[in-house]
């Protein structure tokens, strides 16, 4: 039986669904090594990928957060994410702390030592968001009635 492959985005798609402009984009790839190594016009990114883009995104526009500073921290949660699946990260969220970054289920953050300081990144509205970017035709749409009754036929 033959694997599905995940779909993957282009340089241009991933910065339309995240927002980061190609600017940014470059200067990340100065510190984080995992998009060093995806360059060029040739480069694609997976959802989970989008999905590090737009946390990493998040953790600096409103924590203030440096990317020179986390761009380690961020490598790791790419390389994370990219064994994850991406259904499942609805009901994750991302931790960063200190050195170390980690995914955990949002049921699991009360349960967090929070005697250092942390930044939890909740991925439901960016997945959502994300999925809205991507199939805006289906968002809030439900599946119509059958306008008639459904009978068994033989042929």
């Amino acid at each position: 039986m033959t694997e599905v492959q995940a779909i993957q985005f282009t340089q241009d798609q991933a910065r339309t669904i995240t927002g980061i402009s190609s600017e940014t984009l470059r200067h990340w790839r100065k510190n984080i090594p995992y998009l060093a190594e995806k360059s060029g016009k040739a480069a694609r990114f997976s959802f989970s990928d989008l999905i590090c883009l737009a946390s990493t995104a998040q953790a600096i526009e409103d924590f203030g957060a440096s990317i020179s500073n986390i761009g380690p921290v961020i490598d790791a949660l790419f390389r994370k994410l990219a064994e994850s699946r991406p259904a499942m990260l609805q009901n994750q969220a991302i931790i960063l702390r200190g050195a170390n970054a980690g995914i955990c289920h949002v049921d699991e953050i009360g349960k967090l030592d929070f005697s250092a300081p942390v930044i939890v990144i909740p991925l439901a509205q960016l997945t959502e968001s994300m999925r809205q970017c991507l199939l805006p035709e289906l968002s809030g749409q439900q599946q119509l009635e059958i306008p008639f009754t459904l009978q068994s036929v033989r042929g």
